[in-house]
């Protein structure tokens, strides 16, 4: 069941999405480094200003946005090392999300993990912040700032150190009124979310409001299943109303690299180690990959977050925007897949010539009252977040119907004979 769309050309233009803002979101990449997880010294892919595609009208929680987890700790060995790549690098990249933790030590606020130094001053961080945004004007950056120590330790030292240094960046600080700001409200600006004490006033987006998934505590490596599923759920719980934090990191019983790539080591071209488990049972950590199979018997082998992740973001799984998705290693692949998925297509109604979304497809943002060469052909379908469609038997919404919300699905017994759609809700 195959067809040309060359032959859909008189049709295309009555329902056929906008042009995609993906040219315009498009990142640089260099061969060889389209990855979802990267332990190398060096990037291999920018982008720098693809916030410039996203209207001020959006908010916050309307955007996919790649961030990195504990994103200074770059030193001290496999167990507190979660980033391989500086500040400055992560933002060129289009990280816009920051975690940055910092201790009071020696009357400055130094970047720690745990007990190692990562020998970064706040003022030296915040400069580097400042300095992308005086050259990208379009962007924003959103930074978690966590007293290492605990947050009572030094606390009053730490928060008045905090704002002296912070008092020679304030044109580049916005401390929005709602914890859901419009991007227009917060463009050009770095914007902290609250997570030590302060003494008066406020200093940017309230942690409480957010909604987050940081289940990070990993007993052995076979925990990170159960990881996944947790940062899967959550991703089918995103909402446009509130802003979305979803950790792909992990760690404890599991090297941080490990959670992130699932990697027999920390190279970014290493095997996938083995899960020690081979099954004819296809729902046996089902999301893995299968190797070696003999008939239905296969071993299955471990797969990391960030390359779960990049794989159901490319298949189109999750039903709304990603919101900030905060990751250990990000390589830019993943990186990539986030930002495009703030492509207008993504919030448009997709269907499909094939079942399970499958095959070639048409992006529909109004009624259809004939599908043209479609007619008769559709298969399978995507409908984004809040909407409500319905699919008719013939052309100009005749026949028998049916309605479907928000979800992904197959026509089933309307297989290859829908004509029109109307789009009830959206």
């Amino acid at each position: 069941m195959k067809f040309k769309f060359a032959c859909l050309s008189v049709f295309v233009t009555s329902f056929i999405a906008t042009p995609s803002l993906s040219s315009v979101l498009q990142g640089e990449m260099d061969g060889g480094y389209d990855l979802p997880y990267l332990w190398d010294s060096y990037a291999g892919y920018s982008n720098t200003d693809w916030m410039a595609a996203i209207g001020n009208e959006k908010r916050l929680s309307e955007i996919s946005m790649p961030g990195t987890h504990n994103s200074l700790s770059l030193y001290g060995g496999d167990v507190p090392a979660t980033q391989t790549l500086s500040i400055a690098e992560q933002l060129d990249m289009g990280i816009r999300y920051i975690d940055a933790r910092f201790k009071y030590r020696d009357s400055d606020l130094i970047a720690y993990h745990g007990i190692i130094s990562q020998y970064q001053t706040f003022d030296d961080f915040i400069s580097i912040v400042s300095q992308f945004l005086n050259a990208n004007p379009t962007e924003t950056i959103i930074i978690r700032v966590q007293n290492e120590g605990g947050a009572k330790e030094y606390q009053h030292d730490f928060y008045q150190k905090f704002k002296e240094i912070l008092a020679k960046y304030k044109h580049n600080n916005a401390i929005p009124y709602s914890n859901n700001p419009t991007l227009g409200d917060i463009r050009g600006k770095f914007v902290f979310i609250r997570d030590f004490n302060i003494f008066g006033g406020r200093i940017g987006i309230e942690r409480a409001s957010l909604h987050i998934q940081d289940n990070y505590k990993l007993v052995t490596n076979w925990d990170l299943y159960s990881k996944w599923e947790r940062v899967k759920s959550h991703f089918y719980s995103i909402n446009s109303k509130q802003v979305s934090l979803n950790y792909l990191s992990g760690s404890v019983g599991s090297f941080p690299y490990f959670v992130a790539s699932g990697k027999s080591s920390p190279s970014s071209h290493a095997p996938q180690l083995w899960t020690g488990v081979s099954t004819v049972d296809a729902n046996q950590y089902r999301d893995f990959p299968r190797t070696a199979c003999i008939e239905q018997l296969c071993s299955v082998n471990f797969a990391g977050i960030n390359q779960l992740t990049e794989k159901w973001i490319k298949e189109n799984k999750f039903l709304s925007n990603l919101g900030i998705v905060a990751m250990d290693f990000p390589g830019g692949g993943i990186v990539d897949t986030i930002i495009q998925y703030n492509s207008s297509n993504k919030h448009s109604l997709v269907v499909y010539e094939d079942v399970n979304q499958n095959g070639d497809s048409l992006v529909i943002n109004s009624d259809i009252p004939f599908l043209g060469n479609m007619n008769d052909q559709m298969s399978s379908w995507v409908i984004p977040y809040n909407w409500e469609v319905r699919f008719y038997e013939h052309e100009n919404y005749q026949g028998r119907y049916y309605t479907r919300k928000t979800g992904k699905g197959n026509t089933d017994e309307f297989n290859d004979i829908i004509s029109s759609i109307k789009i009830l809700k959206k």
